[in-house]
């Protein structure tokens, strides 16, 4: 399994796999993992359920056998911006700049 990856990363990562440029302010790298699984994409849905971590998931897989076989198939952790809450980290995500400090 890899080490967690900054929220940071998400845009970079789909800027990459749609060969487009990443925001001028993005602080982190393209998740090369996951822009393997994607060359030649034309459109990318990123899911981000708010709130959802790892013990969840597993413990509720049974009720989610999409996402978990998403799951099964690749494993990226992210890191959460602080504070953990959804507005930080949706923004982060989309334009890849992280809190400063």
């Amino acid at each position: 399994m890899t080490p967690p990856r900054p929220m940071t990363c998400i845009a970079p990562t789909i800027a990459e796999a749609l060969g487009i440029r990443a925001p001028s302010a993005a602080a982190g790298a393209a998740i090369s993992e996951i822009t393997e699984d994607l060359t030649n994409a034309q459109r990318i849905a990123v899911l981000a359920p708010d709130a959802l971590d790892e013990a969840q998931l597993l413990r509720f897989s049974h009720a989610m056998p999409f996402l978990r076989a998403l799951w099964q198939q690749r494993q990226v952790t992210l890191r959460a911006e602080r504070p953990s809450i959804t507005p930080v980290n949706l923004a982060t995500m989309i334009t890849g700049c992280g809190r400063p400090g």
